[in-house]
C-alpha cells in the first residue's frame, strides 16, 4: 500500500500518462499494431522492447513478452508489479494443460492429447500442436482410418470440430470484455479447414458494438475468469455454432492487440494499480489516440480490418 501511495502521489503530480509500461515484441508481426511507427501506444504508454535498457522498474508491468519482462525483474523489478505474470500465462499458453484444466467444461469441445484415445472423439476433428500461433501447424482429419494412415507425432490435442457459424475473439480484462472483433473465414482453406499443416489461418476482423454483445456469452466469460483468477489479461476465441451454442477454443495472452485495444487496457492497469482513474482530460487523450490506431489498424489492409 506504501508503493501504491507513492506511485499515486506521483502520477498526481506528473499526470497519469506514461505511467504504465509495456513488455512487446518487435520479432512477431501480430504486435505491430502497437510496436510500428504508424501506431500510438507509445504517446501514452512506454514500451519496453528489444533494445531496451535493463531497469529496475518503478510503474506497473503489462506482460507481453516473457523475455522482456525477464530482464525488468532480473534487473530487481518487484515481482509485485507484474501484470499477467509468467506462470499464469503458462496455464494457458500450453493446449495441453488447457484442455485438461477445461476437460469438464460444457463450452469448450470435447478433447484428448493421446492418439491412442481418438476413438473417443467424434469425426471430423482438428489435430493442434502444443503451444503455436496464427493457427500453424492445425489440421482436419475427417475419419479415424484417415488418422490411423497419419504420422500424428506433430500434434499434442485432438478436440472435435465445431459445425461453426460465426467466429469471435474477445479481449479481455479480468473476466470483462473491453473489445469485441468477429473473425470472418478470408479464404475457402481456413473456412473448411483444408490448409496446410504448416499455412496459417487467414482471418478478417470486424471491430464490434460491445452493446450489441449477446448476453449468454457472460456465462462462459465467468467460467473461463473463475479458472484463471490470477491472470489479468487475455483474449477468448469464442465460436457459436450452428445452434447458437458458444464454444471456447482457445485463450491467449499475447494476442494480436489489434485497434488500440491497449488504450482500454492502459486504463484498466491504471486505475486497478493507483487506485483511481485518469482524469477527463487523460482519459479524452488516451481515446483519441485509441481512434488514431483504429485508423492505423485499417490501414494495414483495408480488405482484412474494418468497423461494424
Amino acid at each position: 500500500m506504501i508503493i501504491k501511495n507513492l506511485k499515486s502521489f506521483i502520477a498526481e503530480r506528473e499526470g497519469g500518462l506514461h505511467k504504465v509500461i509495456m513488455c512487446v515484441s518487435t520479432e512477431l508481426t501480430d504486435f505491430k499494431y502497437v510496436t510500428d511507427d504508424s501506431c500510438f501506444a507509445n504517446r501514452y504508454m512506454e514500451l519496453f522492447t528489444k533494445g531496451s535498457k535493463p531497469k529496475v522498474a518503478n510503474l506497473p508491468v503489462i506482460n507481453f513478452c516473457n523475455i522482456h519482462t525477464k530482464t525488468l525483474l532480473d534487473a530487481g523489478t518487484p515481482k509485485e508489479l507484474i501484470y499477467n505474470p509468467e506462470e499464469k500465462k503458462m496455464e494457458i499458453a500450453s493446449k495441453v494443460k488447457w484442455h485438461k484444466t477445461h476437460a469438464n467444461s460444457k463450452h469448450v469441445p470435447n478433447t484428448v492429447s493421446d492418439e491412442k484415445d481418438l476413438n473417443q472423439l467424434k469425426f471430423p476433428i482438428i489435430a493442434k500442436p502444443d503451444n503455436r500461433y496464427s493457427g500453424q501447424g492445425i489440421i482436419k482429419i475427417d475419419t479415424i482410418k484417415e488418422a490411423n494412415d497419419m504420422d500424428l507425432s506433430d500434434f499434442e490435442v485432438f478436440s472435435e470440430k465445431i459445425d461453426i457459424a460465426e467466429e469471435h475473439r474477445i479481449m479481455m480484462w479480468r473476466g470483462e470484455p473491453v473489445m469485441w472483433v468477429q473473425r470472418v473465414h478470408g479464404n475457402e482453406e481456413t473456412k473448411k479447414m483444408t490448409k496446410k499443416k504448416e499455412d496459417k489461418l487467414y482471418f478478417k476482423y470486424v471491430l464490434k458494438d460491445l452493446k450489441n454483445m449477446p448476453e449468454d456469452w457472460q456465462v462462459v466469460f465467468n467460467e473461463m475468469a473463475d479458472v484463471h483468477k490470477e491472470l489479468d489479461i487475455y483474449s477468448i476465441d469464442l465460436m457459436v455454432d450452428t445452434k447458437g451454442k458458444p464454444w471456447v477454443v482457445e485463450m491467449s495472452s499475447e494476442f494480436a492487440p489489434l485497434y488500440g485495444v491497449m488504450a482500454q487496457l492502459y486504463k484498466k492497469v491504471y486505475h486497478d494499480y493507483y487506485g483511481k482513474k485518469l482524469n477527463p482530460s487523460e482519459e479524452a487523450q488516451i481515446d483519441m489516440y485509441q481512434k488514431k490506431d483504429i485508423e492505423s489498424t485499417i490501414n494495414f489492409d483495408k480488405k482484412r480490418f474494418s468497423i461494424e
